[in-house]
């Protein structure tokens, strides 16, 4: 909020963000070391800047326009436009935009002092001085007055945030957001601040009025560090407009600048409280003014976060934005400040420690400019790695397509055809994966064979494995002495060509994978199997590729900021570990697991290494999917060495380091020592997470925690609690509801089955659901009817008269309900009389549905895409309420992450490299290998 000269609380009483108690002090001996590196960028996505005040003599900003303001600067309302610069209006917009920015970017010795003037600046405008109305910029009164404070749509903000990323920003401000508990988060802007994630751009926002309790929009995603403010004494909290009374919670609701906020406990490890009060700043027409609250603080951290990476690329490193959000984040730990207060010199120390566990950096030679690192690119396929050996291009030979793959065609490898009951077909590339070549789906085929050479097309003969490995060195930025590691997901492409109803059955309902391993280099994969396999090795730890039972399509797990050759010696050490202890059920086909939270897998991990007799419960046994979860958690959560295993484990740290020391010697033969340690920071310290909180609980602690939310007894239990599933890891845990909607997304496109073909395939498939998952039928009914309503609503939509394909009309329930008792077969007790009630009840609430859609503009319209979230959000809902945790993972994970099409951690890339096939069933690609 700006106050004027004459204002109480105003010019008078302002002062720059050094002037601030221990955050100021702190703050001046950073500058005494750097005031900010001209590499790095910081964009402002607030209203316009008037970049002629004297504030901004030399800075080095740049504004970029969007389309919001190409079309806000031609209309009427604001002739002569000029939506950021020079000519800045002197609206609220411009304003609040002048002074965020002169809070990051004044320069020291000019009217403001901003916290990173050294730095270079971007400026993206997504408010303008526009009418309250048109154009796509919407105003709302602000609280207790008169003036009206700019907005504008998520969807703004997202395209924003995408033109920052392409500018090359490192820190993204934004001073603005959505009340969470009025409006959801649009898609477009979960994708776009999940790409500024992937991207290495730290996105730094207002928590809002109810600060960091309760984090507006888009300070509440995930990977957005939250920035609130201690709690006013003279002035109650304020924001923009509030909604409107009765208005249902929405998508893409506009984004208010924020005047005001006050803080909380900080919710979900991603929000810092930091002081804002009175904090100078410029404004339009060469004026000062003073500001407070949330929209200041986060100008703060952004000009923080901008030095402490100043401080990296001057030292010779990368720029390395994670480290500086879990740096900023764990200083808020300490006892420093008050808990959840940024603690700047904490986290200089914290910045200074990590840096130690690093490789020293190349420094540029006298006189060289220095560039900020960027990683190597990846070749083409068609160039030679160092070796001179190329995987070239192979296709699959015509005897294998006819034999092993049952007549698929040539352009049908990976892809499935689905015969409609009405004789029609299409085609699902549900095995297929974005290639490098512009991200068309395809498959990049590599031949290998266990135990014996493979000969290249120029007549070369070349170990099974040597292609492969040459590829994953390649693609992967390996030297030869470096390890390999990837995880290896078993397909079944013969079932190309199915009738719809059969689509279920075999193994298309986890996305046509069969199982899932490791793959650690030259023809070795580390396997859990059943007792009585045939496939070929000495043992789980030492199996051969065994590709004459299946393909296999190879995933890549990298973590931000970590060398791929470290991760995958960590990825080594602990698969070993836990593929030679591990036990596995007898029903492999069996989803279910235990280890569905950080806290359960370090257990699971340490008892393992202890030989504690309670994981021989059956419970605790682990298929192929939750083993190689287990271990890709490991992976990137716990580094390999004695100071990690006491930050991790506590007081037992030590000891348990010294077990597993005996037990690793005791499994190999080879004792590992300091030069086998790994060091690097792990997923759970990117994702703000302290040690205490990753903690494992004991048996007897984990226990009781079960027992009392079996009993419904948490709200008052006192005990240890372990992390809600999913925080801290690579992945989210699947619910039966993730299952449906992966198989709802993947294979029933609506434009070719309709709703209600897909409705009945939800019913077909419960009796599935109750063997695999161990989910009641009734249960199972209450996750699938909103979906069903959904798919029906979208058929009503589609053809409002009934009288099209796809069975839409009520009578047409008897044609579905008749397969489905088909599929049921003579299993009398799933020959239920009810379906026929519960189709016609979802029709029924369908139709109310369509009405509300017809009446409410805003309302989502019904499809596929709204019946699987309506899956997704009531799965999870569900799976937390169960008394036994209905969690698991399936053989098809690393395919979707690969796709992005389930939740992952913004901070750990999973890709599909190569899929590998028995080298007797390629051959070269008929114009030429390469």
């Amino acid at each position: 909020m700006a106050r004027g000269i004459g204002e109480p609380g105003g010019l008078a009483s302002a002062r720059s963000p050094d002037a601030s108690g221990e955050l100021g002090d702190a703050l001046r001996r950073l500058w005494d070391e750097t005031r900010g590196d001209g590499r790095i960028r910081v964009a402002v996505l607030d209203g316009p800047v008037d970049l002629t005040h004297e504030a901004f003599r030399d800075a080095r900003l740049t504004n970029r326009e969007t389309p919001l303001h190409v079309a806000a600067s031609a209309h009427p309302a604001n002739p002569g436009g000029h939506p950021a610069g020079p000519a800045a209006r002197p609206g609220p917009a411009a304003r609040h935009g002048t002074q965020v920015a002169s809070a990051i970017f004044g320069r020291h010795g000019g009217p403001v002092k901003g916290v990173a003037p050294g730095c270079g600046g971007l400026i993206i405008p997504i408010f303008t001085e526009g009418p309250g109305t048109g154009g796509g910029i919407r105003r709302g009164p602000a609280s207790g007055g008169s003036a009206r404070l700019p907005s504008c749509s998520q969807t703004d903000v997202a395209r924003a945030l995408d033109a920052a990323v392409r500018a090359g920003a490192h820190v993204i401000n934004i001073s603005a957001g959505e009340m969470s508990g009025r409006a959801s988060p649009d898609p477009r802007l979960v994708r776009s601040v999940r790409a500024c994630a992937e991207a290495g751009v730290l996105v730094i926002a207002a928590a809002g009025e109810h600060g960091c309790a309760a984090p507006q929009i888009p300070a509440a995603l995930p990977t957005v560090l939250a920035v609130g403010t201690p709690a006013r004494q003279d002035t109650p909290a304020r924001q923009g407009a509030p909604a409107r009374q009765g208005a249902p919670a929405r998508q893409g609701a506009p984004i208010r600048q924020v005047e005001h906020g006050r803080t909380g406990r900080p919710s979900g490890g991603n929000c810092l409280i930091t002081p804002a009060e009175s904090v100078l700043g410029a404004v339009p027409g060469g004026g000062l003014a003073a500001g407070s609250g949330s929209s200041f603080a986060a100008a703060v951290v952004s000009g923080v976060a901008a030095l402490l990476l100043s401080l990296l690329v001057q030292r010779g490193h990368p720029p390395d934005t994670a480290l500086v959000r879990a740096v900023l984040l764990r200083s808020a730990a300490g006892t420093g400040t008050p808990p959840g207060h940024l603690d700047l010199d904490a986290a200089r120390a914290l910045l200074e420690r990590a840096l130690a566990d690093r490789v020293p950096p190349q420094r540029a030679k006298a006189g060289q400019r220095e560039e900020l690192p960027r990683p190597a690119p990846t070749p083409p396929d068609d160039d030679p790695p160092a070796n001179g050996r190329s995987a070239g291009r192979y296709t699959v030979s015509e005897d294998a397509r006819r034999t092993r793959y049952r007549d698929v065609p040539p352009d049908g490898f990976g892809a499935v055809v689905v015969e409609l009951p009405d004789g029609r077909t299409y085609t699902v590339d549900d095995l297929r994966y974005p290639l490098a070549d512009g991200g068309r789906p395809g498959m990049r085929l590599v031949p290998a064979a266990d135990e014996r050479p493979i000969t290249l097309p120029d007549g070369r003969r070349v170990p099974g494995y040597g292609l492969l490995d040459d590829l994953l060195r390649r693609e992967t930025g390996l030297r030869p002495e470096d390890p390999v590691y990837a995880l290896i997901s078993y397909i079944r492409p013969e079932e190309h060509r199915l009738p719809l109803t059969q689509l279920p059955n075999g193994t298309k309902l986890r996305i046509g994978h069969r199982h899932i391993a490791a793959y650690v280099g030259q023809g070795r994969t580390t396997q859990v199997l059943p007792l009585n396999t045939t496939w070929r090795g000495t043992g789980p730890t030492d199996m051969r590729l065994n590709l004459d039972h299946y393909p296999g399509t190879l995933h890549t797990v990298a973590l931000h900021g970590v060398p791929q050759a470290t991760l995958n010696r960590n990825g080594h050490i602990a698969d070993h570990l836990v593929t030679a202890l591990a036990r596995s059920p007898e029903r492999t086909d069996s989803m279910h697991c235990r280890t569905i939270d950080l806290n359960t897998v370090l257990q699971y991990y340490r008892d393992l290494i202890r030989g504690a007799d309670y994981l021989g419960d059956l419970a605790w046994r682990t298929n192929c999917s939750v083993h190689k979860t287990i271990v890709a958690n490991l992976m990137v959560n716990v580094p390999h060495n004695p100071a990690s295993f006491a930050e991790i484990f506590g007081p037992d740290g030590p000891a348990l380091w010294d077990d597993l020391r005996h037990r690793h010697h005791e499994l190999t033969g080879v004792r590992l020592g300091p030069d086998d340690e790994t060091r690097f920071t792990p997923l759970w310290r990117l994702a703000g997470l302290r040690p205490e909180a990753v903690r494992p609980l004991s048996p007897r602690d984990h226990h009781e925690f079960h027992a009392a939310r079996a009993e419904n007894r948490l709200a008052g239990y006192g005990g240890p609690r372990p992390l809600a599933p999913g925080v801290g890891m690579i992945w989210r845990p699947e619910t039966v509801a993730d299952l449906l909607g992966a198989f709802l997304g993947t294979y029933l496109p609506f434009r070719e089955t309709g709703g209600t073909a897909a409705a009945g395939l939800l019913l077909q498939m419960r009796h599935l659901a109750v063997e695999m998952l161990r989910v009641s039928e009734e249960r199972y009914l209450s996750l699938v009817t909103p979906a069903i309503t959904e798919l029906l609503a979208a058929d009503l939509l589609a053809d409002p008269s009934g009288s099209g394909p796809g069975l839409r009309r009520r009578d047409g329930f008897d044609a579905v309900l008749a397969r489905v008792r088909e599929a049921d077969g003579a299993v009398r007790r799933w020959c239920r009389t009810d379906l026929r009630g519960l189709l016609d009840h979802c029709l029924d609430a369908a139709s109310a549905r369509v009405a509300e859609t017809r009446d409410d503009p805003r309302a989502a319209v019904p499809s596929t895409a709204t019946a699987v979230e309506k899956l997704t959000r009531l799965g999870e809902a569900v799976a937390a309420l169960d008394a036994e945790p209905s969690f698991f993972t399936s053989p098809s994970i690393v395919h979707r992450l690969a796709l992005g099409r389930h939740p992952s951690s913004p901070f750990v890339r999973v890709r599909a490299v190569c899929t590998v096939l028995d080298d007797n069933e390629l051959v070269p690609w008929p114009d030429g290998p390469g």
